[in-house]
């Protein structure tokens, strides 16, 4: 057990820190969602336009790793961390199996199968955007708050910032208390950077961010109604 909760381990956190944190927190959210504005007056949608930024700071953060010579252990399929490789990608499999039981149900519910699909977007939220997103979010956000406030803090405000800025946010916004917190991108940041901390590796994160998004191309073909029934996550 003490292997599992290790990357939890308490930091003791005093008022300084807990004020970066947050001024941290605010300044990053802030900064990504004026450059998801910008960008967006280029490129559309806003999450191509996101999504396209994502990619310009992946290849930063990609460079980095390769000049720490970290490459091989950020990408290692097993974990060299506290927890076995196994352990690391039980999530994942969880979603596959709760994804497959939702299925089932839905053929004894009735289900319509989608007759058109935009696949070059539903594979960039499967493939392309968990990879950038953990490369810049986990290896990049999260591996520096984590040298700053190691175990459950970094974890948190990683997340925080990783849900915050799902929702583009602007200052405007966020002087008008509009500063919503939606809990699906949260709780997917909290595992995937709990998984990054505990195997030392990227992968098991990218496995298990793109598990999920497969779970809104899976549902918009089969079932759609899991999407509202579900949209706590989803919105």
């Amino acid at each position: 057990m003490d292997y599992i909760l290790s990357p939890l381990r308490p930091t003791q956190l005093d008022l300084k820190k807990l004020l970066v944190l947050i001024v941290v927190s605010i300044v990053v959210g802030l900064s990504f969602g004026a450059v998801y504005l910008q960008v967006s007056k280029l490129i559309n949608p806003v999450w191509l336009a996101a999504a396209t930024f994502h990619t310009v700071l992946a290849a930063g953060v990609l460079f980095f790793l390769w000049q720490q010579k970290q490459l091989t252990t950020s990408f290692s399929v097993f974990s060299s961390g506290a927890l076995s490789g196994k352990l690391l990608y039980s999530p994942s499999l969880v979603i596959v199996v709760g994804l497959a039981f939702a299925l089932v149900i839905s053929s004894f519910a009735g289900g319509t199968v989608a007759s058109m699909v935009d696949w070059p977007t539903q594979l960039a939220f499967v493939l392309w955007i968990p990879i950038i997103e953990e490369l810049v979010f986990r290896a990049g956000i999260g591996a520096s708050l984590q040298r700053y406030a190691p175990g459950v803090w970094g974890i948190w405000f990683s997340a925080l910032i990783f849900a915050w800025v799902h929702t583009a946010p602007t200052l405007s916004g966020l002087l008008n208390g509009q500063m919503g917190l939606p809990l699906g991108p949260f709780f997917l940041g909290l595992i995937c950077e709990y998984l990054r901390v505990a195997g030392g590796s990227l992968v098991p994160a990218i496995i298990f961010h793109m598990v999920c998004n497969s779970t809104v191309v899976v549902f918009s073909l089969f079932d759609a109604r899991w999407m509202d029934w579900l949209s706590w996550l989803y919105s």
